[in-house]
């Protein structure tokens, strides 16, 4: 239906934008269509499991990863240079760049407050 409604023309023809993706995207309070960016979606919770993998400290899953890339730091994998077999991860991993340059990390203090 979206793809109805954004492109036009018909199987034989070529079909031609109606409407600007980045406008098709904008929020609707913004003037924009609301919908959503499946792109960036995609790459939001693949960014996901990078924060996954360095903030959790046990799971099958990541044995598993650990086991198949090996492991460079405990924040990501080795880089796997293999054509077969690790697909999903490698296009994960490939995201690191992007995930390591908008995370930032420190050392904080937490006080616990009990009242009674």
């Amino acid at each position: 239906m979206r793809r109805n409604f954004l492109w036009e023309g018909n199987i034989k023809d070529h079909k031609f934008h109606l409407v600007k993706w980045a406008k098709v995207t904008q929020p609707k309070s913004q003037g924009g269509l609301g919908i959503k960016d499946l792109a960036a979606h995609n790459k939001s919770m693949m960014m996901k499991w990078l924060w996954r993998y360095g903030t959790e400290d046990f799971g099958l899953w990541k044995e598993v990863i650990k086991a198949k890339q090996g492991e460079l730091t405990h924040w990501s994998t080795k880089v796997s240079a293999d054509a077969y077999g690790v697909g999903v991860w490698k296009r994960i991993s490939k995201l690191w760049p992007d995930f390591a340059g908008n995370v930032t990390f420190g050392v904080f203090s937490f006080f616990l407050f009990i009242s009674s």
